[in-house]
């Protein structure tokens, strides 16, 4: 998984100095874990609206408290997300890999 950033609210860079909105672009690649991670994770959540809330709130909590640090966040959403990728069937071995690359 790689995740790009703009480097500047004015990126991309075409001489308008438009501000843009921001956002997060992931790259995954076929077939691997992260692509079965952020797509059944989807799916998951847009089925069970009571746990999409869950995952929210506890986005919007993670994010207050570790504003600076993506790290910390990115590890504090992990348990959460194996728990549903465990529920609704991957292996052992998949979601050790995923919980080593969120960690």
């Amino acid at each position: 998984r790689e995740a790009f950033k703009r480097i500047s609210e004015n990126e991309p860079l075409d001489g308008s100095n438009r501000h843009w909105q921001k956002h997060h672009l992931y790259v995954c690649t076929q077939g691997s874990d992260g692509l079965a991670n952020h797509l059944t994770l989807r799916d998951y959540l847009r089925e069970n609206p009571t746990i999409a809330q869950q995952y929210g709130d506890l986005k919007k909590q993670l994010a207050a408290r570790f504003s600076n640090d993506s790290d910390k966040y990115v590890t504090g959403k992990t348990d959460f997300i194996l728990n549903i990728l465990r529920e609704v069937g991957f292996e052992q071995e998949t979601l050790q890999r995923i919980s080593s690359q969120n960690r």
